[in-house]
């Protein structure tokens, strides 16, 4: 990794995407390969970085600008890319967390519906796990009503009520119903296992991203199975690796400036 970012100039903003994901990648091969539960939490806290990064950067993406992006209209900062918080809530870094949720769906709702008009649902589900993270409680179960007001296709409809078991469980601060929950999505994935990525055939985002929502709400999980060992819901003590590269333009950079559009 060090060879591709060493280069300053290298590449627009894209390559901030490319580097989470590529973190995330090494993160689960240091989880399934090397049993390295540490090297895993630190890959996961750059993956987040890189990806909060990537959000950051969209209002410096202008034609004058070197890095710019033809075409790219959200950064993934709407609030349907939930998944990439995930990473942050894992890796146990409580700054990282709170700025991701801050960053999810920065431009306010109305605006973020009116980008994400292809996958409102999605949109719900991603504020509904941002206001869980930032004790907002009553905006997370209006948006878990707006939820279950949805006509689903059946296949789409199952994923999002076993995931909506877990939130509300979390808002209830009922263990039993998320680990129900998490179980049931566990169960799923598992019927499906042969059409997953080739991460996916090895480990399950969702339950490990879930499970740790649960435990920042205080919540103690007990899941342990192989696509989701209990040694990640463990809560360890170990240093925060630097980022090989931060673009100078974003070194200044948080959420409180972007959500406040000071630059």
């Amino acid at each position: 990794m060090e060879n591709l970012v060493k280069d300053n100039s290298l590449g627009n903003w894209m390559i901030l995407d490319h580097l989470s994901y590529l973190c995330y990648t090494i993160a689960i091969k240091k989880l399934i390969l090397e049993n390295d539960v540490i090297g895993y939490k630190q890959q996961l806290y750059k993956a987040g970085r890189y990806f909060e990064l990537y959000v950051l950067a969209e209002p410096l993406n202008v034609p004058s600008h070197p890095r710019y992006v033809k075409g790219e209209n959200c950064f993934k900062g709407t609030a349907n890319y939930y998944g990439d918080l995930y990473s942050a809530l894992i890796s146990q870094n409580p700054e990282l967390i709170v700025s991701l949720a801050h960053l999810l769906g920065w431009r306010g709702e109305e605006e973020d519906f009116k980008i994400n008009d292809l996958n409102p649902e999605n949109g719900h589900l991603g504020y509904t796990i941002k206001y869980i993270i930032l004790q907002e409680d009553n905006k997370a179960r209006a948006h878990l009503e707006a939820l279950s007001r949805f006509r689903l296709h059946r296949y789409q409809k199952v994923d999002m009520e076993q995931r909506m078991a877990v939130l509300e469980g979390i808002l209830d601060q009922d263990q039993e119903k998320v680990h129900d929950g998490l179980k049931q999505i566990l169960r799923r994935h598992k019927k499906r296992i042969k059409q997953e990525d080739i991460l996916g055939k090895f480990y399950d985002n969702a339950v490990a991203g879930l499970g740790w929502l649960a435990q920042y709400r205080g919540i103690k999980i007990e899941i342990n199975d192989k696509l989701c060992p209990k040694e990640i819901f463990e809560y360890h003590e170990f240093p925060y690796p630097e980022l090989e590269w931060i673009p100078e333009d974003l070194r200044d950079k948080t959420w409180e400036d972007l959500v406040q559009r000071r630059y």
